[in-house]
């Protein structure tokens, strides 16, 4: 009888919340799912040296991250960032957004077309300039596995 109460109860917690993943090369997928819903769809890349990229879908406002060390920004809690896919030159500096902690900044502007080239590319080199010190952080990040990860997050 314990041991089907326990199989019933582990049934029960599975179908409120349950967290899904799966690896496409260096990419990781991963889905939270609670009651039924979706609640939060990452597809994320960790590097050796601390810094990740994540594709964020949660909360209503799909997003680009990059979570690494300290930033503390322009008095907007903003950064600096441009990037360049492959061999194809710099895009234009943009400001992102400095999440609460300081080590996450966001991108919610055109993602289709950083999605896009990211797909088709197999490198992004990302550059970070915090306007309160003039520090430059310089990060390139392995594309390849991207696009079947992308595949399931869009899928949500």
């Amino acid at each position: 009888m314990k041991k089907i109460l326990l199989v019933m109860l582990s049934a029960v917690i599975t179908l409120n919340t349950a967290v899904l993943a799966s690896r496409y090369g260096s990419w990781k997928y991963r889905r939270t799912v609670k009651d039924g819903t979706v609640i939060e769809s990452v597809v994320t890349r960790a590097l050796d040296s601390n810094m990740e990229l994540q594709w964020v879908s949660g909360g209503g406002v799909p997003m680009i991250a990059v979570t690494g060390p300290y930033l503390a920004g322009d008095r907007d809690r903003q950064v600096l960032v441009r990037f360049a896919m492959d061999d194809y030159g710099w895009d234009a500096y943009e400001y992102w957004d400095i999440g609460s902690s300081g080590h996450t900044i966001f991108y919610t502007g055109d993602l289709e077309l950083l999605t896009v080239a990211a797909i088709i590319c197999d490198r992004m080199v990302v550059e970070i300039t915090d306007p309160y010190d003039g520090e430059v952080i310089r990060e390139v990040f392995d594309l390849r596995g991207f696009g079947p990860a992308f595949n399931d997050w869009r899928g949500n």
